[in-house]
């Protein structure tokens, strides 16, 4: 498997991990939320990194 892609699947499993911890410990909600928005951020970022690769030359 390419290293986009599997850095990719360890963004978007982070991001499910900070899901369960919401879900688990709601006091952590603030830690959880701001994990989400970084590993979805980043998740984005190289979905269309590797987007842009794969329509380019």
């Amino acid at each position: 498997m390419q290293p986009r892609l599997t850095f990719l699947f360890a963004c978007l499993t982070g991001c499910l991990a900070a899901i369960a911890l919401m879900v688990a410990a709601p006091h952590y909600a603030g830690m959880a939320r701001t994990m989400i928005g970084f590993y979805l951020g980043v998740a984005v970022i190289v979905a269309a990194r590797n987007a842009l690769r794969r329509a380019g030359p």
